[in-house]
């Protein structure tokens, strides 16, 4: 009885979780390069036409499995590289048209003596600055789709639609 007992109160009680985390290794521990070097050579092998079969046995990985993790994990390394570099492209260019604002366009903008073509080039400058920095951050995109979407619904006539929306598609 008392192994009955006790085989209950293990199975009443949980185990305390070990405190102690799971840890990745350093990016720059000797295995860890290791090991992206290896999967660079995977990806590598994987580009120029190689099977997971072939690398596995050509790099060592038991199987076919851990050939096409170590590929997936160079390709996540590769996007997250470039996704990075974007970023950093994508805030020099920023600073740029804000220092070109800020040294060119503003002081003939607010320069009250300045002639009135003066004042109007540098509106027209401020104006397709502002457009590049759309463009940069991507806010154009949501309004073309819109657009599209909008014009698609009224272009095409549907049954439930109202004769005075249907009216208003002449107008494209």
């Amino acid at each position: 009885m008392n192994k009955e007992e006790s085989k209950e109160e293990s199975i009443a009680k949980p185990k305390p979780k070990s405190k102690r985390r799971h840890r990745t290794q350093s990016r720059t521990s000797k295995s860890r390069l290791l090991a992206m070097d290896r999967e660079r050579k995977a990806l590598e092998l994987r580009l120029s036409g190689e099977s997971f079969v072939s690398i596995s046995e050509k790099l060592g990985y038991a199987d076919r499995s851990g050939a096409f993790r170590a590929c997936d994990a160079a390709l996540r390394m590769v996007n997250l590289e470039s996704k990075n570099s974007l970023e950093r492209t994508r805030s020099l260019n920023l600073e740029r048209l804000n220092a070109l604002r800020r040294k060119i366009v503003w002081p003939d903008v607010v320069d009250k003596t300045a002639p009135s073509h003066t004042r109007y080039s540098a509106v027209s400058a401020e104006l397709n600055i502002q457009n590049r920095e759309s463009a940069l951050l991507g806010l154009d995109a949501t309004l073309t789709r819109l657009t599209r979407r909008s014009t698609l619904w009224l272009a095409s006539p549907m049954p439930c639609q109202p004769s005075w929306l249907t009216s208003l598609s002449r107008y494209k």
